[in-house]
């Protein structure tokens, strides 16, 4: 038990340590695998998330993991249950009992 828990603690301060990872507009696009003028006019737009505190642009890695999880157009893997659900809102039918108040 108290091996687990001293485990448990190793990997939240390996998280910790992680959180504050900075990065440089090159090491952005690369992480983010796309162009770095298509990072660049997102960064006008405010797209992404970012400082500026000088010329230079500086990015949190744990900031732009949250921003891609964010803007999927699909945000999490989705049960049966609910494509069924999604499935059925999309194609509704006109009721068949009532057709004069549809």
């Amino acid at each position: 038990m108290r091996q687990e828990l001293a485990a448990m603690r190793a990997e939240k301060q390996f998280c910790k340590k992680d959180e504050f990872v900075t990065m440089d507009v090159d090491e952005a696009a690369e992480f983010l695998k796309m162009p770095k003028n298509t990072l660049y006019a997102k960064l006008e737009r405010g797209d992404v998330p970012a400082y500026k505190p000088g010329k230079h642009y500086v990015f949190n890695k744990q900031e732009l993991i949250k921003w891609l999880e964010t803007t999927r157009k699909n945000a999490a893997p989705q049960s049966d249950e609910e494509i069924n659900a999604d499935i059925m809102r999309s194609n509704r039918r006109k009721p068949s009992s009532n057709l004069a108040n549809w």
